[in-house]
């Protein structure tokens, strides 16, 4: 089933019942070749020009609740040239937490409009 509305297009799914979740558990075999499947959110941010080019001041409590959930998600913040003195130092950022400079705006626009 699809649900949309103006800010974005959500898929539900209907719950699967008991006979398909015991299909998908995995066997209780140590079989180190079995490979954990994670979840990726990529986060444009791009900088407000009235302001600093800096991150929002809440971004270190974004952090911390992100950093919570890193053994299945991974956050990529993609922004647009945030010079490295203003951004948070790297030990203080969870491992599941990745900011990655795109250069600027109109690298950034090129980069999801093509």
């Amino acid at each position: 089933r699809k649900r949309s509305d103006l800010s974005s297009t959500v898929y539900l799914y209907d719950s699967p019942n008991e006979e398909e979740i015991e299909q998908r558990e995995p066997s209780s075999s140590s079989d180190s070749s079995v490979q954990q499947n994670r979840i990726a959110i990529l986060i444009p941010f791009v900088s407000s020009l009235d302001m600093a080019q800096t991150l929002p001041p809440y971004f270190s409590a974004f952090a911390t609740a992100a950093g919570g959930s890193k053994d299945l998600v991974d956050f990529l913040i993609l922004h647009d040239g945030i010079p490295s003195s203003l951004l948070p130092e790297s030990y203080t950022i969870p491992s599941n937490v990745r900011l990655i400079n795109i250069g600027s705006t109109k690298q950034m626009a090129h980069l999801f409009l093509r």
